[in-house]
């Protein structure tokens, strides 16, 4: 096989992966644990809400969010913060030099593409909710805010296991 070839290959082979991935693994965090979510942090003190009105950044209009939507947005913020938890996970071994190089470097790739699976599906889900609840819910900012949080990763990752895997 020629590299073209190799690298249209791997490709394919990563895109089938980040969409697998969104299936199985990001709509079912988003669509199952958002809600149980989203009431226990209702269930708590009011802290949620009081940081955001006090700490949102000028003009994003999130210190005006309804507590429904503000609840919401926490709820979604600690999904994805949960996943970048088992990417950490999964890096460990090569961070560590725990176990067999090309078995660690595997791990780091299925993460880095576990990643952009969530990044994917947390953008497609803000958008949903502006187009379903309207722009009181998800205001334009929200929506820049997490298109640009996971725009690197999504241009980075894929490329870089196309690379190693290669």
């Amino acid at each position: 096989m020629e590299d073209s070839e190799l690298l249209e290959e791997a490709l394919k082979a990563q895109l089938l992966e980040v969409a697998l991935l969104a299936n199985f693994a990001a709509l079912p965090t988003f669509a199952f644990a958002r809600g149980p979510v989203r009431d226990w942090l209702k269930g708590g003190n009011s802290f949620l809400l009081e940081g955001i009105k006090r700490d949102s950044p000028p003009g994003s209009k999130l210190c005006s969010l309804p507590a429904s939507a503000a609840y919401d947005y926490g709820a979604c913020s600690l999904l994805v913060g949960f996943q970048h938890l088992v990417g950490l996970i999964l890096s460990l071994p090569e961070v560590s030099s725990a176990g067999s190089r090309a078995w660690a470097g595997t791990l780091v790739q299925h993460a880095a593409l576990l990643q952009v699976a969530f990044a994917l599906v947390h953008l497609l889900d803000a958008v949903r909710v502006r187009i379903v609840e309207g722009h009181r819910t998800t205001p334009i900012f929200a929506i820049g805010w997490i298109a640009g949080l996971h725009a690197m990763s999504v241009t980075i990752l894929i490329p870089m296991n196309i690379h190693y895997a290669a």
